[in-house]
């Protein structure tokens, strides 16, 4: 949106509602609540074993190397475990 004269007090005034819902609307959780510590724990482990299969971990953005061990989530992705 452009800001002119004209409709400056209208887009501060939404920027200042948005603002102030953010705020309000800070403590809420998004999503499904996080899992258990022991249901993370109980996630299956993997090795990557080749080359071919290492594989990016998309939280902390770090290649799970051959030889480190993963937790794979029920979407068959690969994480390293200290990340999920």
């Amino acid at each position: 949106m452009t800001i002119t004269c004209n409709n400056y007090d209208i887009y501060a005034k939404a920027f200042s509602n948005s603002l102030s819902d953010r705020a309000l609307d800070n403590g809420r959780r998004r999503g499904p609540p996080p899992e258990s510590k022991l249901d993370v724990e109980g996630l299956k482990s993997r090795v990557v074993r080749s080359e071919e299969e290492v594989v990016l971990c998309i939280v902390c953005k770090e290649l799970v190397n051959v030889g480190e061990s993963g937790k794979v989530l029920p979407c068959e992705h690969l994480y390293h475990g200290v990340c999920i």
